[in-house]
């Protein structure tokens, strides 16, 4: 082909058709500008696809991870409800005075239960190696790094916090004192129950470990709803790229 349009341009200047050359070289630059036009067309083209396969594959990614987190903290709910209502059974039979009865053992050696949420996050992981920008929604984006770099990180501090600090450091040290129990949080008979009616530091202890399990509860309930929002986000935007 270059060759044929050397050819022309020879035969041109040797029959001293100046303008006739002219316009065919303008013509020959256009031509040579559209097919770089056309590379760089297919280029982009093909960069894209590499791109919507990419971010389709992390979203994918993400998407099965957020599905365990989403089963483990409805699991987390379940076993949380579960330790506060032995916790205000137990306050309310010593509150009132009711008679010990064989059935608070399971409801004793429930009291210092407590659950954690370890969050799934190898996709996001690798979004933050590859960069934010792969994710072209930009709801998306921002809902998916608040989850992970705000509300998951928030969910840890009150745990390892808050949680941590009612059971491990005020909780478990009366349990250890006050109860009989051979397997830890199962069936657990208190030594002295009686002495447990009068036990005011025992009724305030159990009060606050309530208290910040109906707060766990709230946050993990929060959380539930919005990993279900973006799983659905997830699943509109795979769609449309697909």
């Amino acid at each position: 082909m270059i060759a044929f349009l050397r050819k022309i341009r020879q035969q041109l200047l040797s029959q001293n058709k100046v303008s006739k050359y002219l316009l065919y070289a303008i013509g020959e630059i256009v031509l040579v500008v559209i097919g770089i036009l056309i590379a760089l067309s297919i280029n982009n083209w093909n960069e894209n696809q590499k791109q919507y396969r990419l971010e389709i594959n992390l979203l994918t990614e993400m998407k099965e991870n957020l599905l365990i987190d989403l089963e483990d903290i409805r699991h987390n709910i379940e076993e949380d409800s579960e330790t506060m209502y032995s916790n205000k059974l137990i306050l309310n039979h010593i509150e009132n005075g009711f008679p010990y009865e064989d059935s608070l053992s399971v409801h004793f050696g429930r009291l210092p239960r407590t659950s954690i949420m370890v969050a799934n996050n190898s996709a996001y992981e690798n979004l933050k190696s590859i960069g934010f920008n792969l994710i072209s929604n930009d709801l998306l984006r921002r809902r998916i790094t608040n989850l992970y770099s705000a509300r998951y990180e928030y969910i840890d501090d009150v745990h390892i916090g808050t949680n941590n600090k009612i059971i491990w450091d005020l909780l478990n040290p009366m349990l250890l004192n006050i109860i009989d129990s051979k397997v830890v949080l199962e069936d657990a008979i208190p030594t002295d129950y009686e002495s447990l009616q009068n036990n005011a530091e025992f009724k305030e202890v159990l009060k606050w470990h309530i208290s910040i399990k109906e707060f766990v509860i709230n946050l993990n309930k929060d959380t539930e709803l919005e990993i279900a929002e973006i799983i659905e986000l997830i699943n509109k935007e795979i769609r449309s790229k697909s």
